[in-house]
């Protein structure tokens, strides 16, 4: 994950929720990451293709049967401005097969507005791209659990004008805020 430094300060960013489900997650924060040994190391194992998750122009669709062995799922983390500042400061990701998704709906990350009809949070992108190339619907489903949450949360505080309705979980879950049982 590479995460631009303002989204790594942000309340509201996803990067959290992926750490606590995939703790293989390797997270650098910056934008110019062309001299991060970690990184280098990581995308040059020859065991492991690197791939990034990102939908520029010679991004091809991710299908699940062209991608074969181990690989590692390189994702940019930050605003679409803070995206492309992070691609076009390290020339070395256009190295990288470039993958883009066709998702399946709207994005449920409500907090920022989406640019485009298919653009999704970094948590959606990586959970649809693990969905997609696990062939398990319900590793997707299980990261976007907390997400909704976590949104249904903020929007709960902003429509209450007070952060004291997150103790009512009942009343959250009644008004639709929660995903009963998370």
């Amino acid at each position: 994950m590479l995460q631009h430094p303002r989204e790594a300060q942000s309340a509201l960013g996803t990067v959290r929720i992926l750490r606590r489900a995939l703790p293989d997650v390797t997270v650098r924060v910056g934008v110019d990451f062309s001299r991060d040994p970690e990184i280098s190391r990581m995308i040059r194992v020859p065991a492991q293709r690197g791939l990034l998750l990102y939908p520029g122009d010679g991004a091809n669709p991710l299908e699940p049967e062209a991608v074969e062995g181990r690989l590692t799922l390189v994702a940019i983390d930050g605003t679409w401005a803070q995206a492309r500042s992070i691609v076009a400061a390290n020339p070395w990701l256009a190295t990288l097969s470039q993958l883009r998704l066709s998702p399946r709906g709207r994005s449920v990350y409500a907090v920022r507005r989406q640019p485009y009809p298919w653009g999704l949070c970094t948590l959606e992108a990586v959970a649809e791209a693990l969905a997609l190339l696990d062939h398990d619907a319900d590793a997707g489903a299980a990261l976007l659990r907390p997400l909704r949450a976590m949104i249904g949360m903020h929007v709960a505080c902003g429509d209450a004008g007070s952060s004291d309705v997150r103790i009512d979980r009942q009343l959250l879950e009644r008004e639709k805020y929660l995903p009963a049982g998370t």
